[in-house]
């Protein structure tokens, strides 16, 4: 992960952590955490989030220094998602979701009976997540403590949703509460997606990238205006391997990493 400063974070399966300072050309400071490392997550007030069979660990990502411990979230195995209203959520493969404090206090624990693939992601609205399993299925979390609400989407299912409620399936693109889909002629796998602040979606396919041109494709997929495509020159586009900063789409393949206007 990156830190807001721009340190670059990275942790092993032992519990080294390890910050590196690209301005300085230099390593900014280590840890060494007790636990394995299964996840890493960077917050926008310089805390490095560990995320261990053990509990949940934050660091101070100025100096690598310890900030607090919670073991009440275990057997975390994904980096947390951090909420727009302050609060933290964290995932363990087993389904127990847990909701924290920026404190580290737990705040309440929630279940879904089903293994959990990756990290929850994050919805429009801070009150509830997006969770996908190994079997298929997708489940919106509400923290209201009523039941998740799922929808089986078959062994297809390689893109986990965004916040809109938006994933891939085989080489179809859908949203959670609408049947509509958008299907690129020719492509394969949807393997990432994104979509930016207005509203525009790209999905990643392994050998190249669509950008979908809509008015409200979370509300209505129907409204699709054009389609245009840009070809991979070199490698394969890998999971979640799309990022857009400055106006600029950033996407990771086999081979490195590409930059589109």
């Amino acid at each position: 992960v990156i830190t807001p400063r721009g340190l670059v974070v990275t942790a092993m399966m032992d519990g080294t952590v390890n910050a590196y300072d690209p301005a300085a050309g230099k390593s900014a400071w280590s840890h060494k955490e007790p636990s394995a490392v299964r996840g890493l997550a960077a917050g926008p007030d310089e805390s490095v989030y560990l995320s261990t069979p053990a509990g949940l660990t934050a660091l101070n990502g100025k100096d690598g220094k310890l900030r607090w411990r919670c073991a009440g979230a275990r057997d975390l195995y994904a980096p947390v998602t951090l909420l727009s209203n302050g609060q933290i959520c964290a995932a363990s493969e087993s389904g127990q979701v847990y909701l924290l404090d920026m404190a580290g206090k737990l705040v309440n624990t929630f279940n879904w009976a089903r293994t959990i693939l990756n990290a929850p992601v994050a919805g429009t609205t801070p009150d509830h997540v997006w969770l996908n399993s190994s079997d298929g299925y997708i489940a919106r979390l509400s923290f209201d403590k009523t039941p998740p609400v799922e929808k089986y989407f078959g062994w297809q299912l390689k893109c986990p949703p965004i916040s809109s409620g938006l994933f891939g399936v085989g080489s179809m693109v859908m949203h959670f509460d609408q049947p509509a889909a958008v299907t690129a002629p020719g492509e394969d796998t949807v393997v990432a997606l994104l979509q930016n602040r207005g509203g525009e979606l790209y999905a990643g396919y392994r050998r190249s990238v669509l950008h979908l041109k809509a008015d409200s494709l979370a509300a209505a997929m129907a409204q699709i205006k054009a389609l245009d495509s840009s070809s991979i020159a070199q490698g394969e586009v890998v999971r979640n391997g799309l990022a857009m900063a400055a106006e600029r789409l950033f996407v990771t393949t086999s081979k490195g990493v590409q930059l589109f206007k």
